[in-house]
């Protein structure tokens, strides 16, 4: 329970922090902005993939069991934005996409058919 207090406060403050103020078009608080802000779509939602690496596993087993699934094939899906992906020490990987909505199903056959075994997931 205290990594999931310690995970959403690093989040939104990081979610706080990158939040641009419309001052000049194409100027963020950090620069000028290399891509232009993704168009929202309407029919998409925003997932935060959460890959926890398992702890019975060295890093060389885990490999191996992704390239024997697939997963980069798979993963992240073609028609699925991914927003940020983020290595965390000791947790594994979370990732934030913008998925439309007729390929939610899509995400989730891919982490089960690439990521089981290997990665403990979570998505929220």
């Amino acid at each position: 329970m205290k990594w999931k207090c310690i995970f959403f406060a690093a989040f939104f403050s990081s979610a706080l922090l990158g939040a641009q103020t419309p001052e000049q078009e194409g100027v963020s608080a950090f620069g000028p902005s290399l891509t232009p802000p993704p168009a929202a779509q309407s029919d998409s939602v925003t997932v935060t993939v959460m890959l926890r690496h398992q702890q019975d596993k060295n890093l060389s087993e885990i490999r191996r069991r992704l390239e024997a699934q697939g997963f980069w094939e798979l993963f992240p899906p073609a028609d699925c934005r991914v927003l940020s992906w983020h290595i965390s020490l000791g947790f594994g990987h979370i990732i934030v996409m913008r998925v439309p909505s007729n390929s939610v199903r899509r995400l989730n056959l891919a982490l089960e058919n690439g990521a089981w075994g290997a990665y403990n997931t979570e998505v929220l």
